[in-house]
């Protein structure tokens, strides 16, 4: 008399394998001796992967409600893209891992699909401590060009809100 459940220590556990496995990768694509690193060798690692963002969603699958999960990674690191493949599948210990490269648009637009398909799920499944959730990096979204930044924080709320129209009907 059991049910499965999401269970999003899982997925924290799985992120967290995988950006020490990428890390590791990325030591030997600089041949940098992961043991030995230098202050500054570790900075430039620590660098490439603050590109790295992550957003995922738990889901009940619709007819046998397996609970599984849905991740999009977003990066702008070609090193990164060298050597994702290699530490996607063995940092979940899980079961499959199954994963394809896309746009943005198209596998945000899937994904986020599943925030809405508890609908119709049975009740046992819409409670607060099992319902399906997601769950995004901090600044995910948000631009590292000081350029566009630097634009973004001159709007002021008062120029923001005299644009604003408001109808009635």
């Amino acid at each position: 008399n059991c049910f499965p459940i999401l269970f999003f220590p899982d997925v924290q556990k799985y992120l967290k394998r995988l950006r020490d496995r990428l890390f590791t990768q990325l030591c030997k694509q600089f041949n940098y001796k992961r043991s030995k690193l230098t202050k500054d060798e570790k900075e430039k690692i620590r660098l490439e992967m603050s590109s790295l963002k992550v957003f995922y969603c738990g889901e009940y699958g619709p007819q046998s409600f397996r609970p599984h999960y849905h991740v999009l990674l977003f990066f702008d690191s070609q090193r990164i893209a060298n050597c994702i493949t290699q530490v996607l599948c063995s940092a979940w210990k899980m079961g499959n891992c199954p994963f394809k490269w896309c746009d943005t648009s198209g596998a945000c637009r899937y994904v986020s699909e599943y925030l809405n398909s508890v609908v119709g799920l049975p009740p046992l499944y819409k409670y607060h401590w099992n319902k399906a959730k997601s769950r995004h990096s901090i600044r995910i979204g948000v631009s590292e060009d000081k350029e566009f930044n630097k634009d973004i924080h001159e709007i002021s709320f008062k120029s923001i809100t005299s644009e604003i129209v408001c109808r009635d009907g």
